[in-house]
């Protein structure tokens, strides 16, 4: 085996579900193989990122999934946050997963939009040489909008992921470098619109769809849990903030089922969110004018949109949470949800004990 051109290596990961918990910890693992001390460690609640202590060469990985075909909020702070290289002689590389499905024989990848693009530029804007990107399909895991994936299809997912984890590994740690996923860039580009979006309104909005129901027991789990700390316990029941990351933690490791999305919330308050925006603007025509702005009409369209829909929701959602505590109302939205009749999903091999934050 050839000697590798670092000493040390460490893996950076987000993960809901454990995904990207997965990969970083196989990346580690190859990179012990090749002779080097390793390190996993998750972001969930480091407010000050630092530089490993080493003075020898550093291999450093992010691992992170892609929400709303962007890098997920609290990667991206973190990724901001992190220090400029100095003189050190320190690689990186970004691994984000995606939605990657089953079909029969067949493996369907998913998309990754600007995940990888967005930290790859602030990495090198401080300074980092970036010498791999690599999209990696693992089993789709958005329970708010289908069931997760058959225990056979998703093991089958995780051991190809695994391999291409394995090769790609080998190659870095042997000194090349690996760009992977690149053909799909005029894809990712356009869904940027998408990503702006997302991280202005729709990161929000999902936050709040989360509800508990009657069979909770304030446990609290979820919130000891949460990589994002966005739950709080009120009344002996999760309550979710606004810094949810919607990960699908809370409702895969909930040991009594009790988390569910509501459905019939969720359309009833964008339904309500959108007659409401169309009434303000309705009565101000020279909006119309504002809109017609290419680029820059679109933006001001979506940041009045945010700055009316954000307080509604927050107080609806404070109205739904007050009750859900009465039985009837519980039940109708818990039985409308469609998470409830939905299988659950963490990353084969991984346990909600693995979700442990940093010390």
């Amino acid at each position: 085996m050839t000697a590798p051109p670092y000493e040390s290596f460490v893996a950076y990961y987000f993960s809901g579900t454990g995904n990207s918990l997965s990969a970083a910890r196989w990346f580690a693992a190859r990179a012990a193989a090749h002779g080097l001390a390793a390190a996993v460690r998750a972001i969930d609640g480091v407010r000050r990122p630092e530089l490993p202590a080493t003075d020898g060469p550093l291999l450093l990985g992010f691992h992170f999934p892609t929400h709303g075909f962007t890098t997920p909020w609290l990667m991206l702070r973190f990724v901001a946050r992190f220090p400029r290289r100095r003189g050190r002689p320190v690689d990186v590389y970004l691994m984000n997963t995606r939605a990657g499905t089953k079909l029969g024989r067949l493996f369907f990848p998913g998309v990754s939009g600007t995940a990888a693009l967005v930290p790859l530029l602030i990495l090198l804007f401080k300074g980092y040489r970036v010498v791999g990107t690599k999209p990696l399909d693992m089993p789709s895991n958005w329970l708010q909008l289908h069931p997760g994936l058959t225990p056979r299809a998703a093991a089958a997912i995780a051991a190809r992921c695994e391999r291409q984890v394995g090769a790609f590994a080998d190659r870095l740690l042997a000194g090349g470098r690996a760009f992977q996923g690149w053909w799909t860039l005029p894809l990712d580009l356009a869904l940027a619109p998408v990503s702006v979006a997302y991280l202005m309104v729709g990161r929000f909005a999902l936050a709040k769809f989360q509800v508990a129901a009657w069979t909770c027991d304030g446990c609290g789990l979820c919130a000891l849990l949460c990589p994002a700390e966005a739950l709080r316990m009120r009344g002996g029941r999760p309550y979710w903030t606004f810094d949810c990351e919607a990960c699908m933690r809370c409702i895969n490791i909930c040991p009594k089922r009790a988390v569910e999305t509501s459905h019939l919330y969720a359309v009833a308050v964008m339904y309500g969110v959108g007659v409401f925006f169309g009434w303000l603007v309705s009565r101000a025509p020279w909006w119309q004018a504002v809109k017609a702005v290419p680029v820059a009409g679109w933006l001001a369209n979506l940041a009045a949109y945010t700055a009316v829909a954000l307080p509604l929701i927050a107080a609806t959602y404070w109205l739904l949470a007050r009750a859900m505590r009465l039985r009837p109302v519980n039940k109708a939205f818990i039985y409308t949800s469609l998470t409830k009749y939905y299988r659950r999903y963490l990353a084969p091999g991984v346990k909600a004990a693995d979700f442990k934050r940093p010390e």
